[in-house]
Parts: structure tokens; C-alpha cells; sequence
């Protein structure tokens, strides 16, 4: 959050520099020649005659004023539309996108500042939908593994049942070892159990649908994903959302799409 605080102030600094300047500019270019023009008519100065004996003169003139003029232009529609995708932007609740590519530092930047985006907020509510939750939060070192150890709110958790087809569909897919994978599963419930035994609020429940979108969410904090049929969850880009006060972000129906697939995957409810 503070690092989207100070790119924005970065970004209202850049423009308020930028206009200034061009405002400058408009004025000792264009307005201070127009200015020199129509004191040449009434002081009697003949500009044809100027032009004739001074020609490069007159055109460099003319060509710096319409350059000028192009460029304001261009300015203007340009900054009319990076107002209008701002304000899309910002209705929509979406402050972030990360390519999370292959580069590991970058990755972990990235899961880094969801961490810190969990933590700092200290939800009251956690939900995670995800599909084995192994490399989110179950294996140690995983991003979230020690975010879970010291969170102190409710947690709730989806995770896709592995004796369904999707689950098959979807080792199949990745060219994944489908035993190995559904141990993933088994290790990240033993996990959980584990968090439950200290004490911890924490709830999980197995789906069986496809897996669209992997969700981490708290009450004003999302991390998007999206499962692509052939690519793994974690090569895919990161959009990172936050909620607004007149409830137009894209958080509020990624929130009730995960509240819909948790009621109905109540009888997939997990024995802690």
C-alpha cells in the first residue's frame, strides 16, 4: 500500500512538473511571437518584407509554433486519456499487475508484498481458493506458510478435492505425477490440522469443480490468479485489487464468487 501511495504521489508530482513546463512553453513560444505580430501591424513593420529578407528565419518561426501547437495537442489528448484509464483503474479497485514470469526474485517480490498486504491489514477473515495449497502456504518456506503460523483472525480455505476428475484433469495437464500431486494435497491438510491444534481459527473444505481462479482475500486485499488450462498457477500473471468505499472494485464479486463456491462445498468440510 505504501508503495502505490508513493507511485501515485510520484505520478501527480510528474504532471504538475510537466504542465507547468508546457505552460511555459505554450506561452514564450506562441503567445509572446503572436504578441511581437500584432505590435509589427500597428508599429508599421512590414512582416512580407521581413519574410523576404530573412526566409529561414520566418519558417523556423512558423515551424516552432506548429510543432508547439501538435505537441500541446498531442499532450492534451494524451493526458485526457491516461485521466480517463486512471479513473477506470480506480473504480475497477485494481492497484496492481505483476508478470510473475520466470525470474525467482521477482516472484518472491511479489508474494512478498501479499504478505505484507495480509499483515499489515491483520483481517479479521482470511480465504484462500486454491488447488493443492502446497506451494501457497502448506510446504515450509512456501509464501504464506509462516503468514499462517502468525495470523490470529479465521482462516478458511478451498482446495480441490483430489479423488475428483478435475483433480485428474488437471495432473494430467501440468504432467504432473497425479499420486504426488494428491499427497500435495494430503500434506497441506496435515498442515492445517496442525495450525488448528495450536489453536488457530481454521476451516477447509475440499471442491470439485474446475479451478478457475486462485484467490488470496482479506476484507479489502485480493491476490488474483488465473489456472490456465496448460500453464501452472504460478507462471500465470498476478493482479492484486483492493476495495473501494462505493463498492465498485472488482473485489466484491471475486468476494461473493468465493463465498458462493464455500457454501457449496460445505459437505466437503475437513475433519481438523
Amino acid at each position: 500500500m505504501a508503495d502505490i501511495k508513493k507511485s501515485r504521489d510520484l505520478r501527480q508530482l510528474l504532471n504538475h512538473v510537466v504542465e507547468h513546463v508546457l505552460a511555459h512553453a505554450l506561452f514564450y513560444v506562441i503567445l509572446v511571437p503572436i504578441a511581437g505580430y500584432i505590435v509589427s501591424i500597428y508599429s508599421g513593420f512590414g512582416l512580407k518584407q521581413y519574410a523576404a529578407v530573412h526566409p529561414v528565419r520566418f519558417f523556423l518561426f512558423w515551424f516552432t509554433v506548429g510543432v508547439t501547437c501538435v505537441i500541446s495537442f498531442m499532450w492534451y489528448r494524451g493526458k485526457k486519456e491516461i485521466g480517463r484509464l486512471t479513473e477506470i483503474i480506480e473504480h475497477t479497485g485494481v492497484r496492481g499487475f505483476h508478470w510473475h514470469d520466470d525470474d525467482r526474485t521477482l516472484k518472491a517480490d511479489d508474494w512478498k508484498s501479499c504478505a505484507t498486504a495480509i499483515e499489515s491489514e491483520n483481517p479479521v477473515e482470511l480465504c484462500i481458493l486454491g488447488l493443492t495449497g502446497w506451494d501457497t502456504f502448506g510446504k515450509p518456506g512456501a509464501p504464506l506458510h509462516d503468514v499462517l503460523k502468525r495470523y490470529a483472525g479465521n482462516i478458511n480455505i478451498l482446495l480441490l478435492d483430489p479423488n475428483t476428475q478435475a483433480f485428474k484433469n488437471r495432473a494430467t495437464a501440468l504432467n504432473i505425477n497425479e499420486q504426488n500431486y494428491r499427497e500435495q494435497v494430503l500434506d497441506s491438510l496435515k498442515f492445517c490440522k496442525d495450525l488448528k491444534g495450536k489453536g488457530k481459527s481454521i476451516e477447509v473444505r475440499l471442491y470439485k469443480r474446475t479451478p478457475i481462479w486462485k484467490m488470496i482475500q482479506t476484507n479489502s486485499f485480493l491476490w488474483l490468479q488465473y489456472y490456465h488450462p496448460n500453464k501452472h498457477v504460478d507462471d500465470t500473471p498476478v493482479y492484486a485489487l483492493f476495495a473501494d468505499g462505493a463498492h465498485n472494485s472488482l473485489i466484491f464479486p471475486f468476494r461473493d464468487s468465493f463465498k458462493r463456491r464455500w457454501v457449496g462445498s460445505a459437505a466437503g468440510a475437513q475433519a481438523l
